[in-house]
């Protein structure tokens, strides 16, 4: 299974027109490739004022599909003009591959960290992301998934995990912080990614 996301940074000025909008347009564009498109806000992490949409597909040539269709909608690119208006610089799109994953779509508010992996070293990070999802799985019970990059930063890497509120998301991060199983993994971390290349955002669902 694949995910695809794309980001982009709301203008300042426009911040309730573009949220509004994200909501509208992804709609839109769900019903025309039958697919359901999440909308999620950037709540804590960098950079400010990003809104992410996200699918998931079975097949590359799902996604081939519906790009297809939206190219092709006259609607759809009556939206990328209101886009421009809204919203600073291009999209950030970025497609990965789920090695494992319990989430079917998109929790109310979900923790990404995101890294790069060190060339070379790519089947000990899949086996890592792999240990570790069973890990914090087992620790806390939240949906969670590794993913990997197959668009965007080479070696690019994602841990996500979810929950139903924020609440919610702090109790599972405090189980993980007094694990010892996870923290015996996270030393793992240093010599699998690339230094300085992590990240971890909060992102809130929005529709």
């Amino acid at each position: 299974m694949f995910v695809f996301t794309r980001r982009r940074i709301i203008k300042p000025s426009h911040f309730t027109q573009a949220v509004d909008f994200s909501i509208e347009s992804a709609a839109h564009v769900s019903k025309l490739i039958g697919k359901n498109i999440t909308v999620s806000r950037l709540t804590f992490g960098q950079p400010a004022g990003v809104v992410q949409f996200t699918y998931l597909f079975d097949h590359m040539s799902e996604l081939d599909q519906s790009q297809e269709k939206i190219t092709s909608d006259a609607a759809t690119a009556e939206y990328g003009v209101r886009a421009a208006e809204l919203f600073e610089g291009a999209a950030e799109d970025n497609l990965g591959r789920l090695v494992v994953s319990t989430i079917q779509e998109p929790r109310p508010v979900m923790n990404v960290i995101s890294a790069i992996a060190v060339p070379g070293r790519a089947a000990d990070v899949v086996a890592f992301g792999t240990e570790m999802h069973q890990a914090v799985s087992s620790v806390t019970g939240a949906p969670a998934a590794f993913v990997v990059s197959v668009s965007g930063a080479f070696g690019g890497t994602r841990f996500a995990m979810g929950a139903d509120s924020m609440a919610g998301l702090q109790a599972a991060n405090e189980k993980l912080q007094g694990d010892g199983t996870v923290a015996k993994l996270m030393e793992k971390a240093s010599d699998l990614f690339v230094p300085g290349s992590g990240q971890s955002v909060i992102l809130r669902r929005i529709n």
